[in-house]
Formats: C-alpha cells, sequence, structure tokens
C-alpha cells in the first residue's frame, strides 16, 4: 500500500488510562504517546501519574493500582512537558486516538486547562487537529463493536491489553489498516478539529 499521503505529517498517537470512567471524575493515571513522522515510527513513551483514587472497574480494565502510583507527579504537573511534545518546534503535530475527541481528548483538554496551558494546533484558529480511529471506523465499516479491541482483531493487529502505549501503537496500526481499506489518498480527509 502507498502511504505517501503521509509524507509531510507528523502525528502523535495518544492513549490515556483513567481513574474512572465518567469524564468529570476521571483522573489521569497513564499517559502514552508515539511520534510518526512522515508515517515512521519516531518514538515513543509513557508515564504514571498520581492523583485521584482509582475506581475499582478502571483498576479491572489496566492494572494499574493506587500503590502503583504512590509517589508519582500528577499529570499537571508534566503538564507543560506533555505540550511541548505535542507542539513540537513550531510544528503543532495531529493527534491521533481511539474515540480521543469524545473521551481521552477532553479529559486531555481539562487538565491542561487547570494547569493553565493548551496546545498548539494545526487546525483553523490554531486548534488541534485529531483523527479518530473510532469515528472512522463507523464511518467507513458497520463492525457489530468499534472498540479498539475488536477492530484490532478484525484486522488481525496484536492488542496488549489496556496499557496507554501499547493502545496508542495499536490505534497507529489500526489507523493505517484504515487508510489502506479506504484507499483514501487526502490526508485532511482522516482530520477534525477541536
Amino acid at each position: 500500500m502507498d502511504f505517501s499521503l503521509l509524507n509531510g505529517t507528523r502525528i502523535i498517537s495518544v492513549d490515556i488510562e483513567t481513574t474512572d470512567l465518567p469524564i468529570k471524575k476521571a483522573w489521569i493515571r497513564e499517559l502514552g504517546a508515539a511520534e510518526y513522522v512522515d508515517g515512521k515510527f519516531v518514538r515513543g513513551s509513557s508515564a504514571l501519574f498520581s492523583g485521584g483514587k482509582c475506581a475499582k472497574g478502571a483498576e479491572a480494565v489496566h492494572g494499574i493500582s493506587d500503590e502503583m502510583v504512590m509517589g508519582k507527579p500528577t499529570f499537571m504537573e508534566k503538564a507543560s512537558s506533555f505540550c511541548a511534545f505535542v507542539n513540537g518546534n513550531g510544528k503543532p503535530a495531529d493527534l491521533l486516538g481511539h474515540n480521543i475527541t469524545k473521551y481521552d481528548f477532553p479529559i486531555i483538554k481539562k487538565f491542561l486547562y487547570k494547569s493553565g496551558l493548551d496546545l498548539a494546533g494545526n487546525g483553523p484558529d490554531g486548534r488541534a487537529r485529531i483523527i479518530d480511529t473510532c469515528v472512522l471506523a463507523r464511518k467507513h465499516f458497520q463492525f457489530p463493536s468499534n472498540t479498539l479491541e475488536n477492530l484490532c482483531a478484525v484486522f488481525g493487529i496484536v492488542h496488549g491489553g489496556h496499557r496507554a502505549l501499547g493502545d496508542a501503537t495499536c490505534t497507529w496500526e489500526l489507523f493505517l489498516k484504515i487508510i489502506e481499506m479506504t484507499q483514501c489518498t487526502d490526508f485532511d480527509s482522516y482530520i477534525n478539529v477541536f
């Protein structure tokens, strides 16, 4: 497959694990980010964060207990580093995620706002440009379930469980599969602006 539509792009695939499901109650427990330039992997990292009490249901999903993050900083304490990474050297990255528009991005924005920070963006008025593989799957396919786990199974992508960096890299692989299956050559057709 020709992925030349990714030439000239800088995309950071992001995933978070949280203390709870409701956005208002959720604290970021883990953030994973994988950077791709011109469609090629550059670097990836993840970090654990304290803050909030982890609901048992959330801990059952990702396995990150309150004890594992004891003594770690909160996301707000490290938010400026995340902004610097995404904002880059004058070329802000497009953000990629699975269900990022309805879950991950609102939570990240909530804590950036509380920290007095924001992300620069390539979109209109400097807003962030977002690629959401869940939105794309719903738009282009009719699967009974559009969870990351289900879509990875459908497309033969190995999903290693609910940890942030693993989910971020699986989301990148899913994005490539969607490009391959839709054969779209206009990168901007995959973008939402927030």
